[in-house]
């Protein structure tokens, strides 16, 4: 039985080494993620159904158990299964206790843990609160699921649904490989001399990192933490994103570079004048297109040093800001736990450096190109039938802070998740407001250099 087990598993990819490295040290997170979608109009309970059992026989992944053998996680794909669609009915309720009920139910302290052995690692609950409105929950468990895989199934589940409420059949061509084969490919043997070498150039890169520049604290850190987070939303101004693009059209850059050379001067101007800033910059890592076909955890995170020294000017730090990003890209598939283990060999790892010492980085950045998701613009042209997102409880933050904008349709926004432990909201909203100070004068400052930059604003050279 066990030999029979070994032959039909896969390895584990890094991402989810990562991933069951954490929920091991720290199982009472959970490590999943939570989609709420809230459907008005008109609704066939039938196509949804449908619509998941799809995704699942389609992905693998959707299918797949973890198991220990020889003291090794590995990785099994069980038959074909059903979406398992669960629905509760929430009619016989007053209206008014109706949505009180949806949040409860949806709520991450509601959601048992996952069976790793047994499976599935993924859930949906269909909330129906009248017969033209509903709220999908769905809970997938990151060992099988990370934000890439969010767009895919958004896409599929949006076709998929659509079609079956037709009555029609869809078409779509069959994955060329699944997820299991991507990690057996990742993991073979034979890639092991060209994976310590990018390893060890990368690491080298990383060399004397300074103590990671980040807000300070309103209140101490603390061993045990809750991670509680708040968000505080933001957008820049139409004003500032023409000159934004004119900078970025004369200097070369992307409206990613120019955040993060702004995110750089705020966070220096606040870190006591740091010549160093380090943030963590998650990566789909999916160079290959059937990889971009795929649900599944890929994403990696970056370690992204930026120089900040006093001398230097703000269009200095911007093309280095270039040249940086640029070359992390390149290692965008080494393993940031293979990092941690070579920056750090043999102690204790927690998420973004070892334990009991100073993290790697403490301020984290995301950018995406796109704004709202799939589902909710595709299935907005059907106009009897409206897809907003449902939220379902508080976030957690697992950095000091997230951000996260993205530059759909021209426009640049988004939001800044904090730990709501450490940091006030004052404390976040003038960082905002600093940041996009910065922003603001990109233009009128990039011959100033960081020295001459007014501390209360980073906006302006002093007089």
């Amino acid at each position: 039985m066990r030999e029979a087990l070994a032959r039909a598993s896969s390895p584990l990819s890094s991402c989810q080494q990562r991933v069951w490295r954490l929920a091991e040290a720290s199982p009472e997170l959970g490590f999943f993620e939570r989609i709420g979608l809230r459907f008005s109009g008109p609704f066939r309970i039938a196509a949804l159904d449908a619509a998941l059992t799809e995704i699942v026989r389609r992905h693998a992944i959707l299918r797949t158990v973890f198991l220990v053998l020889d003291s090794r996680p590995v990785q099994c794909v069980r038959s074909a299964a059903r979406g398992g669609l669960l629905v509760v009915d929430l009619q016989s309720l007053r209206p008014e206790q109706r949505e009180r009920a949806a949040v409860r139910l949806a709520r991450r302290d509601r959601q048992p843990p996952f069976d790793l052995r047994r499976g599935p690692l993924m859930r949906a609950i269909l909330l129906r609160l009248s017969s033209r409105d509903h709220v999908l929950v769905m809970i997938l468990h990151h060992l099988i699921f990370d934000g890439w895989s969010r767009a895919v199934l958004f896409r599929e589940l949006t076709m998929f649904f659509m079609a079956f409420s037709a009555n029609v059949r869809l078409p779509l061509p069959e994955l060329r490989v699944q997820y299991a084969e991507v990690a057996r490919r990742e993991q073979d043997p034979g890639t092991l001399p060209r994976r310590t070498a990018r390893l060890a150039d990368w690491v080298g890169r990383l060399a004397g990192l300074q103590s990671p520049a980040t807000l300070p604290p309103d209140r101490p850190r603390t061993v045990r933490t809750t991670h509680r987070a708040a968000i505080v939303p933001f957008q820049v101004p139409e004003a500032s994103m023409r000159a934004l693009r004119s900078v970025a059209e004369a200097e070369g850059v992307t409206l990613f570079m120019l955040g993060l050379t702004a995110l750089a001067i705020a966070l220096r101007a606040s870190a006591a004048q740091q010549d160093e800033v380090t943030f963590g910059v998650p990566v789909a890592n999916r160079t290959s297109t059937d990889a971009q076909a795929l649900i599944g955890p890929f994403v990696n995170i970056l370690p992204v040093r930026l120089r900040t020294p006093a001398n230097s000017t703000v269009r200095d730090l911007l093309l280095d800001t270039r040249t940086v990003m640029l070359d992390a890209f390149v290692y965008q598939e080494v393993p940031f736990d293979d990092v941690l283990e070579a920056m750090y060999p043999g102690r204790p790892r927690g998420s973004y450096g070892q334990t009991g010492g100073d993290p790697v980085f403490r301020v984290c950045v995301h950018f995406s190109e796109h704004g709202d998701s799939p589902l909710q613009t595709q299935a907005q042209a059907r106009a009897e039938l409206t897809v907003q997102p449902f939220e379902t409880d508080d976030p957690i933050a697992g950095c000091d802070m997230f951000v996260s904008f993205s530059g759909a349709n021209g426009r640049l926004g988004g939001i800044v998740l904090y730990n709501a432990e450490l940091f006030e909201p004052a404390t976040v909203g003038s960082f905002i407001d600093r940041f996009q100070s910065v922003l603001a004068s990109m233009d009128r400052s990039l011959d100033a250099q960081l020295t001459a930059l007014r501390p209360e604003t980073a906006l302006s050279p002093e007089a």
